[in-house]
């Protein structure tokens, strides 16, 4: 095989002609191309630069070229047609150009796709015998792929169809078949496949997308643990607990203005003054960092105000290399009030929002029940009224069963009013005597009326427990009365109390009916019965046990059910001390040889 290779004459005058041509080029660019608008986003100047080039290319080309080639052809009304066609959409490209120019580039691609759209769709309809033009159509879909959504290409793609499909039923049959055979297929295949590659370049842009803002979610995390404060902490020789050295910003936060002015000063009792802690619990965390452990706390502290922020403490012993004891300790320090203020509020809407939910299932379902309960107060009504209006007599059942439905009906509007003031938590000192005596005033003659023995038992020491007692009495009341109705005749039911260390629990056990095991996850979820011939149209709704949780999580308790079917059950109303204060005062009563008093009712 001979090769040629051009002469370096040659080679050297075709590598001047490259560069002049590239030089006239930039220069045509700087001054007809380059954006004169100051863009905030690289982005935005990127698409402004591309649309830009583009249609002062397609401006040429439509507007030089292509009239150029056209004259070229022997003339006639065709030519003559397509050449005017060809220049006008050219100049209209030129003014589009122009908008990009001074940064308008949206504006002007869709001049630019009017104009193109046009152009053809006139070339399409009057140039005769001829449908090759109509390939042009395909500059659309691919100049919009680079600036468009995808759900904009696809509008477009499905217009330029409709047209292609117009103009090929305008042309007549034998043309229209050649339309629908040749542009139009291939149009759709194209527009087809440039949405592909738009929807998959999306995709890949979302997803690094996505990663950028992992990252700088990460970056973010970092600069948050950036500490507000720091500290160093040593144990003397008489084991106090000093500042060796503090950061001027955790002075002033404990009350200081220099850093100076804390050192050698007693830790646990300073802090103690600042932080609203347990002195023993503060004791305890120091004695945890000098055994050589990472702490991490969050306490709540006095501002100079009055008002009670948080801050959050890292502690990081320093250990002697050589025998491995608990040089000092550093700790860092941040400011985290605005961060509990925001939960607080969180917690506060969340709240109100549950409440807001609450009452509109409620309503829901006791409307239905409401209305069989009025229906049947109306019969009765009326039967009474006929009776009364014949003189006849034995009125009496048919006015029990109007007072029955009455007392439902009050009993869950009580309801309604319970569970809408769940959340309002008004707490005093409660004795708990006097809450366990209400409850036999309130239920000692409905026990009588079963032969149910109620027994409420009490310790020696006098309880009390700062609580909100009208709800707690509720919660109660609630277990009472769903013990008295599912405790067979000659049952009992017992109220006691067990006080301990980590909290006081308020206990009641019967030996009634009994739960089934299935139905112990589900017993304090609203409007849940076990007893499923009890539905919303022949009985209660269903928020008795409902109540009971409602009040102890408001309390920040718990309550614990366990039970036996055929043999009882036992509830627990779990009070836990780290939330509710308890009082006990020790009452001497000789008398008393076993550790509770019982009170049968």
């Amino acid at each position: 095989m001979t090769r040629f290779s051009a002469s370096n004459p040659v080679r050297k005058a075709a590598l001047n002609l490259g560069q002049k041509l590239y030089a006239f080029l930039m220069i045509v660019w700087e001054k007809w191309g380059e954006p004169v608008y100051a863009f905030e986003q690289e982005s935005e100047l990127y698409r402004t630069r591309f649309v830009s080039a583009s249609l002062l290319s397609l401006a040429f080309l439509a507007g030089g070229i292509l009239p150029l080639r056209y004259i070229l052809l022997p003339l006639d009304d065709q030519t003559i047609l397509r050449a005017s066609i060809a220049l006008v959409a050219g100049l209209i490209l030129l003014i589009a150009q122009r908008f990009a120019y001074h940064g308008r580039y949206m504006l002007a691609s869709w001049i630019a796709i009017l104009t193109a759209s046009s152009a053809v769709t006139v070339a399409g309809v009057f140039i005769l015998g001829r449908v090759d033009s109509l390939y042009f159509f395909m500059i659309v879909p691919v100049y919009a792929a680079a600036i468009m959504p995808v759900r904009r290409l696809i509008e477009i793609t499905a217009i330029h169809s409709i047209a292609m499909l117009l103009i090929a039923t305008i042309a007549g049959p034998e043309r229209g078949q050649r339309i629908f055979e040749e542009p139009f297929i291939n149009f759709l295949v194209l527009s087809f496949m440039v949405i592909l590659i738009v929807a998959y370049r999306n995709y890949i842009e979302r997803q690094a997308w996505a990663r950028i803002q992992r990252s700088e979610k990460r970056h973010r995390i970092i600069s948050e643990l950036v500490s507000d404060y720091a500290y160093a902490v040593k144990q003397t020789d008489d084991g106090k607990y000093v500042f060796e050295w503090v950061t001027d910003s955790f002075a002033k936060l404990l009350g200081h203005d220099k850093a100076q002015d804390m050192l050698e000063i007693d830790l646990t009792y300073q802090l103690y003054l600042n932080l609203v802690m347990n002195e023993e619990i503060l004791q305890v965390s120091l004695d945890q960092a000098f055994a050589g452990e990472q702490t991490l706390v969050e306490i709540p502290y006095r501002k100079q105000d009055g008002t009670i922020g948080w801050i959050e403490l890292h502690r990081q012993p320093e250990l002697d290399p050589k025998t491995g004891e608990v040089i000092r300790v550093y700790g860092v320090g941040r400011n985290i009030s605005n961060r509990k203020a925001a939960e607080a509020q969180a917690e506060v809407i969340a709240l109100q929002q549950g409440r807001l939910r609450l009452i509109q299932e409620f309503v829901h379902a006791i409307s239905h029940d409401f209305r069989t309960s009025l229906s049947n107060v109306e019969t009765h009504r009326y039967l009474i009224e006929r009776k009364t209006a014949d003189h006849g007599i034995n009125l009496s059942s048919n006015l029990d069963i109007v007072q029955l439905y009455i007392k439902r009906m009050t009993r869950q509007l009580d309801g309604m009013t319970e569970i809408a003031e769940i959340s309002d938590i008004m707490t005093q000192k409660t004795s708990i005597e006097d809450l366990f005596q209400h409850v036999n005033l309130l239920y000692s003659s409905a026990a009588k009326a079963k032969q149910i023995e109620l027994d409420t038992r009490l310790p020696t020491n006098d309880l009390a427990l700062w609580i909100d007692a009208n709800k707690v009495r509720q919660a109660i009341c609630r277990l009472v009365e769903n013990a008295i109705t599912y405790t067979p005749e000659g049952g009992s039911i017992t109220l006691d109390v067990r006080d301990t260390p980590e909290s006081t629990i308020i206990r009641l056990t019967d030996d009634g009916e009994g739960i089934p095991p299935e139905h112990l996850t589900r017993i304090f979820d609203l409007f849940y019965r076990v007893d499923t011939s009890r539905n919303v149209h022949t009985g209660g709704v269903g928020i008795g046990l409902s109540l009971v949780r409602f009040v102890m999580q408001a309390h920040k308790g718990d309550v614990n059910v366990t039970s036996e079917p055929g043999k009882g059950s036992q509830f627990e109303l779990v009070f836990p001390k780290t939330h509710i204060r308890t009082e006990v005062t020790p009452v001497i009563e000789p008398s008393l040889p076993n550790e509770y008093e019982a009170h049968p009712s």
